[in-house]
């Protein structure tokens, strides 16, 4: 009976390698197509790791190709870009100055042709209040009553009015929208702002005008009509009176403010202006008046 046990041991053993060896060649079978992907996808890997000079160059043509543009990856870049520019100003303020300069330029002539403007005028309305016959009378009121010559012209004198002013969109000139100083007063705001589009399209059209030339001023009876022009929008003021140059940095502002505020709505915009009801109250502080 002790010599029968070896044999049954060994028996043993061989059906557990039996059974191991048929696992074995069961994983194999299985994990065998997954074992080969890994490797394949480790080789690409290694293959494709991107240097700083790949990585550059890859960078622009996945942005070019990004199927749907949106605003996140700017918002994404704000503060890299901020970080950026400070650090370049920072180290060299020539290089920002230069790169803005085309931009800027004529931005700043204009300001200074609009300055000198209001300065002449205001020079001339002070020449023709003091030599004419009505100013030599409003010299003698003043000192007669013992107020300012100041405030003797301005009781007497017809200063001006903002009556009305109307937002458009540059591209389809259609009306965005439009308040007045006295809402009954305009009964069809839309088919004004498409007549001040036809009127400009025709003055480019017609004379040899620079592309960014625009029309800036008109006159409708005694109404004044000052447009000031955006890259996506324009606002027009019609004026009575006799108006500052101050309404133009004013009307500039604003303009700039509603670029700034309703860039998205802008460039989406389809028709349907229900979103830029909001602009009114910023409309509205143009309404000035003196």
């Amino acid at each position: 009976m002790d010599h029968a046990s070896p044999p049954a041991n060994s028996e043993s053993n061989v059906h557990q390698e039996q059974v191991q060896d048929g696992f074995d060649e069961l994983r194999q079978l299985l994990l065998e197509p997954e074992r080969e992907q890994l490797q394949q996808l480790e080789g690409r890997l290694e293959r494709w790791r991107p240097d700083p000079d790949g990585l550059g160059r890859m960078l622009p043509e996945a942005l070019v190709r990004r199927p749907n543009p949106d605003a996140v990856l700017g918002k994404a870049l704000v503060p890299a870009t901020e970080e950026a520019i400070r650090l370049s100003v920072k180290q060299d303020p020539d290089v920002l100055s230069v790169a803005i300069a085309p931009v800027m330029m004529p931005a700043i002539r204009k300001a200074i042709e609009q300055a000198l403007k209001s300065m002449m005028q205001s020079l001339n309305q002070a020449l023709e209040h003091s030599i004419s016959i009505r100013g030599l009378r409003w010299r003698w009121e003043a000192m007669r009553t013992g107020k300012p010559f100041a405030e003797v012209v301005m009781l007497h004198a017809l200063l001006y009015r903002v009556e009305q002013v109307f937002f458009v969109h540059r591209e389809t000139g259609l009306l965005l929208w439009h308040v007045a100083a006295e809402p009954d007063g305009m009964q069809d705001p839309e088919a004004v702002s498409g007549m001040m589009t036809a009127i400009q399209d025709f003055v480019h059209d017609s004379f040899q005008v620079a592309d960014d030339a625009a029309l800036d001023t008109f006159e409708v009876g005694a109404l004044t009509g000052w447009v000031e022009r955006g890259p996506k929008a324009y606002l027009a003021a019609l004026i009575r009176g006799n108006p500052p140059q101050d309404i133009r940095t004013t009307l500039q502002d604003t303009l700039a403010r509603l670029h700034n505020e309703y860039h998205d709505a802008l460039d989406e915009f389809q028709g349907d202006n229900t979103s830029f009801a909001t602009t009114e109250p910023v409309l509205e502080a143009c309404l000035l008046s003196q």
